[in-house]
């Protein structure tokens, strides 16, 4: 076997179960040394994460209720590619976006490209929004707790740092943005907290 050969692959789709959101495979799969397998994979879409920063220069995250459970969550806005409309990353990003916060974005720029999960074959991509002008949310019906609340950057990188924000994807756009300067954080206003 070459240094590029897959020791492991999967032999046949069995089964799945799920929707677009989330996939449930049952494959049969070749784990190497003659070891051959039943397993399952979690398949999530592709998905995009923004991180919005006004004009002000204040952070706009999504206050929402996440009902398997984690509770009530701040993260940035995100959502999943819809494959049916073969949407890029921007034009998603651009929409999501303006559906759960109202704002429409003038800029956008590409800041990191991941996979959230090592098992799961999916991409993540995150933007900084800029340019952003005020309208009205386009939510989902399952939508209609979310609200849009504005922090500072100082603020959002305490909701990180003290665990308010759990969710990874918005932590790893706080830290990808701390690291390239798009985030300027006053210790002195991160050890005053949050309003949150």
């Amino acid at each position: 076997m070459t240094k590029d050969e897959a020791p492991k692959k999967i032999l046949k789709k069995l089964g799945e179960t799920g929707n677009f959101y989330a996939r449930l495979e049952h494959l049969n799969v070749d784990f190497g040394g003659g070891v051959v397998k039943e397993a399952y994979r979690a398949v999530l879409p592709n998905g995009v994460f923004i991180l919005p920063i006004t004009d002000d220069g204040k952070i706009v995250l999504v206050h929402q209720y996440r009902v398997f459970g984690r509770g009530w969550t701040y993260e940035i806005p995100a959502g999943a590619m819809d494959k049916e409309d073969q949407e890029s990353p921007e034009m998603c990003a651009l929409r999501e976006l303006e559906e759960e916060t109202g704002y429409k974005a003038h800029e956008i720029e590409p800041l990191f490209d991941f996979e959230p999960h090592t098992t799961m074959p999916s991409q993540s991509h995150l933007f900084v929004a800029r340019k952003l002008v005020k309208g009205e949310p386009k939510r989902d019906k399952e939508e209609s707790e979310m609200e849009a609340v504005e922090v500072t950057p100082s603020q959002f990188w305490a909701m990180c740092l003290d665990g308010t924000i759990k969710q990874g994807q918005t932590i790893i756009a706080c830290l990808v943005a701390k690291d390239k300067g798009i985030l300027k954080v006053d210790m002195k206003e991160v050890k005053k907290g949050h309003p949150f």
